[in-house]
């Protein structure tokens, strides 16, 4: 659910239009490694959520017990994106408050 900034033939990541963005990434994916994730949050303008989940990788974040918050995560984004209300920061912090499986770092703006 989460990627790298790969080259678009003709096209260009510079000057990219502020368009909220959730990335979900195991720490421990030997996949598509948390490394790849890390510059599209920092470089990318916000809103910017970054659920990270340490103990996870390429797989098991879509298992139990990642897959609840992680679906939570999703759900929430997408609710605050698409029907309006609280922003989608304070409904993720909100349902991750307390996990002891995923941080959040959000990049506002």
């Amino acid at each position: 659910m989460s990627g790298v900034l790969a080259p678009i033939p003709g096209g260009s990541f510079a000057d990219p239009p502020a368009v909220p963005l959730l990335l979900l990434h195991g720490v421990k994916d030997p996949v598509v490694a948390i490394s790849g994730s890390q510059p599209v949050f920092a470089q990318l303008p916000g809103p910017n959520y970054f659920v990270t989940f340490p103990a996870a990788d390429h797989n098991s974040i879509f298992a139990p017990p990642n897959k609840a918050l992680l679906d939570q995560a999703a759900v929430a984004f997408l609710d605050a994106e698409l029907k309006g209300g609280p922003p989608a920061g304070s409904r993720l912090t909100a349902r991750l408050a307390g996990s002891d499986i995923a941080t959040l770092p959000i990049k506002e703006s």
